[in-house]
């Protein structure tokens, strides 16, 4: 019934509002039918090794799509820990694809919007001046700038 009433107004589901209410209802629900977690640190250990393989086989078949192409290709990296974007960058760097990164919201969380985790407007632009030199190197053709920029380097400016 609810979705029935939402889909009377015009755009209302691709609004930013209705996102948030979609994303925070969903939260809900899951806490609410969630069982206990049985997970150990066993159990854990495993799963994170599962999403480690699972990131290195996604990375690696974009690394093989984009260096079939014989085009140059950069990737920003947003929101990862350190060590993933150390290993997402060694993984790209094989493929010839450059990287650069903005560091977790734990981190830098002035670049982030506190309610659902997206960049805001100085996250932009730090991710922005975090690609420029990359993208600039790429379309010039030049030679191999660093294979990733510091996730940690703040903007020189906030404008």
């Amino acid at each position: 019934r609810i979705q029935q009433a939402l889909d009377f107004l015009p755009l209302l589901e691709h609004s930013h509002l209705f996102g948030l209410f979609r994303q925070a209802y969903h939260a809900w629900a899951a806490r609410q039918t969630a069982p206990a977690d049985p997970a150990g640190p066993e159990q854990e250990q495993r799963r994170r090794a599962d999403q480690d393989r699972l990131m290195a086989a996604l990375v690696s078949e974009v690394g093989r799509l984009c260096a079939a192409r014989e085009k140059p290709t950069v990737a920003l990296l947003i929101g990862l820990p350190p060590e993933r974007v150390a290993a997402t960058s060694a993984l790209l760097a094989t493929f010839g694809i450059r990287t650069a990164a903005v560091p977790e919201p734990t981190d830098r969380p002035d670049l982030y919007y506190p309610i659902d985790g997206h960049l805001n407007a100085k996250g932009h632009r730090f991710a922005a001046r975090q690609m420029a030199p990359l993208l600039a190197a790429a379309i010039a053709g030049a030679g191999s700038p660093p294979s990733s920029t510091s996730p940690s380097a703040k903007p020189s400016s906030t404008r």
